[in-house]
């Protein structure tokens, strides 16, 4: 009687510690909660009111290595499972995994993988699970069994206690006639408290994985637990949990299997001798049939893969790249002698360093969810992959565990991202082209009265008529006095900056319009160099006064084949197309001259006040565009490359939206580009994208259909 009021006083004790106060709390914010079932043997349980139990020493292992404040305390399955899903506690020592669970909180990695069985008092006629059909069954309130019966066994009459030592209890005094319970539990409570009339039936089922849980979203817990994990099974001081727990119940089933076979020594042994050599030729036979299935598989494996429409690559655990299929060859064009091992794909295929660290570390933790007891999910991931030939193209990867085995499936998504932004950028288009008509066209009133009345003002202060002379007179001064003031006060160079600013203006209203209106330009045959010609007379014209930069310093090359066909356009929108282009190309390749100028003369100043001057690379590279042009199929290819500074990836998604511009307030409209895409796209049914590379220049390329037919309906619009 002592014992038992010093065990319920100690209860009372640890119980008290459950709900801390507010003062308890505030003084160690560190502090973790973590709770377990007090009657779940032998993963928790309370021993002298202490908890105790694999779980509870598997938690402690890792709190001790993670360096965690921790405080466990047990209690009621239905109320500690309750708290976790409700997010009143931090963790749980361990809870089975289903899908249902996952909704509401947070797995770790599994540890262990239990099996649960069906228990029955010895002597019954109960076999099986097919066997229950209107029987009654014992369960714990809450766990994973329990769940397991509602969904699948409809015909059975259900029973719930608060414990597995309730449930045996229940099935060992005849209160029901089987109990759904995990076997190690199970077998833990029946050799403990010897209750030999109890007995497993039938084959082990539902194998589930055994997880530490922590609230729903607490990340940080999460992979803290998994790491400490990781570090105890590595140390060895998992295994030694392991047996303290569960190595009795191995060493007995080993025992056993000693003893059933003791029991077949009394066979003659001419018998034994028979059935050895019986057995070593039928394994000879089998392993000889298993080498041919798993080489006649092997070799339907890579036949399936080399005929695979999808680029395949089979890659080992140790990064080792096994094999490629062709189409993964013509995909990216890297054959297996190119990328032998991962660290060579890397390299190739993601060249710029911080886009391949963060595909390394996406492989890392595929990898690592390969390596877990979880079910091995096929991880989808979109990279920009460079080409054996530098081209850029978007590819899907799918990593697929097989054994220990890793499978790439790769699918090229280049032509539907294209697809994708061509709609995007069409949508765009629209929708600025509603806007564009409503505001030009209200703006365009106002406007016209601006460069009016100053055309007005300049005619009468400085054109020569008479009737200017005769109103400054009847003013008393002279027409030639009032001239003298507006230059004195500089009011010339007011009215001429408010006539270009207007004017201006007006250009941008036109470019708007553009957004709404078909096109009414007349589409005929013209030769495409005779277009580039006109386009580049017109740039040469073009001098940037505050850059000081001129077109005409550039390299222009063309490369035109002599017969070329002529291509169905509108000659005025067309050279309108490659002078914005050529315009586009020699800013930024000032804006790079000037760039590089300011660099070195940077560097010559740190060289003056040092004293040992560092080597340098004086000259620039000149300025260079190339216009090149081929007939592919029934559409002239057109490319205009420079060398200038080149566009990183958003602004290269970015180059043809309305008013997106990389220039400062005031140098520029962003309406350039955006009206070639007009022209090409709507006024051409063509095609027009970009090429770029950061420090590699860029190239637009265009697609102009030559089948007058095409455009036949965009020489008379429909009213």
């Amino acid at each position: 009687m002592r014992t038992l009021l010093i065990i319920f006083a100690c209860t009372l004790l640890l119980g008290s510690g459950v709900y801390a106060s507010p003062a308890q709390s505030a003084e160690d914010d560190n502090l973790i909660h973590i709770r377990g079932d007090y009657n779940y043997p032998p993963y928790d349980f309370l021993d002298n009111g202490v908890p105790s139990g694999f779980s509870v020493d598997i938690v402690r292992a890792v709190a001790r290595v993670m360096n965690l404040n921790i405080r466990i305390d047990l209690g009621p399955w239905t109320e500690v499972r309750s708290q976790i899903e409700q997010g009143e506690i931090d963790a749980l020592t361990g809870m089975y995994y289903s899908p249902e669970r996952e909704r509401l909180v947070d797995f770790c990695t599994p540890h262990i993988i239990a099996n649960h069985a069906l228990f029955v008092r010895k002597g019954s006629p109960i076999a099986s699970l097919d066997d229950l059909a209107g029987k009654t069954i014992v369960v714990q309130q809450g766990d994973i069994m329990h769940d397991y019966a509602r969904l699948n066994l409809p015909d059975v009459t259900i029973v719930t206690v608060t414990s597995q030592n309730e449930a045996l209890d229940a099935l060992a005094s005849g209160g029901c006639d089987a109990a759904l319970l995990g076997t190690l539990q199970a077998l833990h409570i029946i050799h403990r408290r010897k209750l030999d009339g109890l007995e497993t039936v039938g084959p082990p089922m539902e194998p589930r994985r055994f997880c530490i849980v922590v609230r729903k979203g607490d990340e940080v817990l999460r992979a803290t637990f998994n790491e400490g994990l990781n570090i105890i099974k590595n140390s060895g001081e998992y295994e030694r949990i392991h047996d303290k727990w569960f190595g009795v119940y191995e060493r007995e089933s080993i025992t056993r299997t000693l003893m059933l076979y003791a029991m077949y020594a009394g066979i003659p042994i001419a018998l034994l001798l028979c059935g050895f050599l019986l057995w070593t030729w039928s394994l000879r036979r089998a392993v000889q049939q298993k080498t041919a299935d798993l080489r006649q598989s092997r070799e339907r494996f890579r036949t399936l893969v080399e005929s695979s429409p999808l680029g395949m690559a089979l890659i080992a655990r140790n990064g080792n790249v096994l094999l490629v299929n062709t189409e993964f060859t013509r995909m990216l064009g890297y054959t297996h002698g190119d990328v032998p091992h991962m660290d060579e794909w890397w390299k190739k295929a993601l060249p710029d360093p911080g886009y391949r660290r963060q595909g390394r570390m996406l492989w890392d933790a595929a990898l690592r969810r390969a390596g877990n007891a979880l079910p091995s999910n096929t991880t989808v991931r979109e990279w920009e992959v460079a080409c054996k030939n530098g081209e850029i193209r978007f590819v899907e990867f799918r990593v697929k565990p097989i054994g220990n085995e890793i499978l790439a499936i790769l699918t090229d998504t280049t032509e539907r991202k294209r697809t994708e932004e061509l709609l995007v950028q069409s949508e765009k288009m629209l929708s600025v082209g509603g806007l564009a008509a409503g505001m030009a066209h209200e703006i365009n009133n106002p406007l016209g009265g601006i460069l009016q009345g100053v055309q007005n003002i300049s005619r009468r202060l400085y054109g020569d008529i008479e009737a200017n002379r005769k109103a400054a007179e009847e003013a008393g001064c002279s027409l030639e006095a009032i001239r003298e003031y507006m230059r004195l006060r500089r009011m010339d160079r007011m009215l001429e900056g408010i006539r270009e600013c207007g004017q201006r203006a007006a250009k941008i209203v036109s470019n708007m319009l553009n957004f709404s209106r078909k096109s009414e330009s007349h589409h005929a045959p013209h030769r495409l160099p005779d277009i580039v010609e006109r386009a580049i007379r017109l740039a040469e014209s073009d001098y940037d006064v505050l850059n000081r930069f001129d077109f005409r310093s550039l390299i222009i090359t063309r490369d035109f084949p002599p017969d070329l066909p002529e291509v169905h356009c509108s000659e005025t929108e067309m050279v309108q197309v490659f002078f914005n282009l050529l315009r586009n190309a020699a800013q930024a390749i000032a804006e790079q001259r000037i760039e590089q100028t300011t660099n070195r003369a940077t560097n010559r100043a740190s060289e003056r006040t040092s004293e040992r001057p560092t080597e340098r690379a004086d000259r620039t590279e000149q300025g260079r565009i190339t216009i090149a042009a081929r007939q592919e199929g029934d559409s002239l290819a057109v490319m205009v490359r420079d060398n200038g500074p080149g566009m990183d990836g958003e602004t290269r998604r970015r180059i043809f939206e309305p008013f997106f511009t990389t220039k400062p307030p005031g140098k520029g409209t962003g309406l350039g580009l955006s009206v070639c895409y007009l022209i090409v796209h709507r006024n051409h049914r063509g095609d027009i994208s970009v090429e770029s590379v950061p420090g590699k220049g860029t190239a637009f390329h265009l697609r102009l259909p030559l089948n007058h037919t095409d455009v036949a309906s965009l020489t008379h619009p429909e009213d």
